[in-house]
């Protein structure tokens, strides 16, 4: 089962990863991140480190893209679309850099559905929705709201979406202290409004019908939420267990309610 973190840079995906691979470990549950399960597929997780792991995977996910290319056609034309279609102050090297990740992350999703299994929880905090701030959030032009709502409709979904919403002015101070590679040498302003339109971005695409039945939303509160539907994946009970199971004072789950207390889990 493919569970991905979706949110604005900054938001806590890699903190929460950790979180919840203790949680689901500490239950018996055999849990693993994305990198880490394509590395073993290929009998490579002797491999050490971040740069060479990187090239690995860079690798084996864009073969795996060229070897199911047929299959996500659709997703791919939208992709070359999105890129040609940027500014000219978007350089090509960063272009080029753009369309490398999203094949690679459409390669990852491919490797681990082939051996997909109830019982192996896969977590990625970066997956192929997080494509959509590579290929949509730039300070030199604002989203295209057509191709935003084409990629909704195209996108190759994981089994549950947990997306990560936190305070914009939260999001922009921890993206000024981190110097986020791609706005390294942005001013204050345009920094806080790259940030302003990544969340808006993310809060365009949960509203997506197709989405519905696999979206957890984990809150400013730190409250997980998932709307009533009588059509939802099973698998979101079960992984909205794991973001409440680090606390006592939890109330009892109900499909229809906030689950609130997950202190042990927040993210930084």
């Amino acid at each position: 089962m493919q569970i991905e973190l979706m949110g604005c840079t900054s938001a806590g995906k890699s903190t929460l990863v950790k979180s919840m691979l203790k949680a689901y470990r500490e239950r018996g549950k055999e849990a693993i991140t994305g990198d880490e399960y394509v590395l073993e597929q290929a009998r490579l997780s002797w491999a050490r480190g971040y740069l060479f792991r990187t090239i690995l995977i860079d690798i084996l996910g864009l073969t795996a893209c060229l070897a199911t290319w047929r299959k996500n056609l659709n997703f791919f034309k939208l992709t070359l679309q999105s890129i040609w279609q940027l500014p000219a102050e978007v350089g090509w090297f960063e272009r080029l850099n753009i369309a490398r990740n999203v094949f690679k992350k459409v390669g990852v999703r491919e490797i681990i559905c082939w051996r997909d299994s109830d019982q192996q929880i896969v977590l990625l905090d970066e997956g192929t929705l997080q494509t959509a701030h590579y290929l949509f959030v730039h300070v030199s032009t604002e989203p295209d709201l057509n191709l935003t709502s084409t990629f909704t409709e195209l996108v190759p979904l994981p089994h549950v979406i947990v997306y990560l919403r936190n305070e914009t002015d939260v999001l922009i101070e921890r993206t000024m202290s981190r110097q986020h590679r791609r706005i390294g040498h942005r001013s204050p302003a345009e920094k806080a409004l790259f940030v302003e339109r990544a969340v808006n971005t993310f809060e365009n695409l949960i509203q997506s019908s197709r989405f519905r039945s696999r979206l957890l939303i984990l809150d400013v509160e730190r409250d997980v939420i998932i709307q009533s539907d009588s059509q939802r994946d099973q698998s979101l009970d079960l992984v909205a267990d794991i973001l409440r199971s680090g606390t006592d004072r939890t109330p009892p789950y109900h499909s229809t309610e906030s689950i609130s207390g997950i202190d042990s889990l927040a993210v930084t």
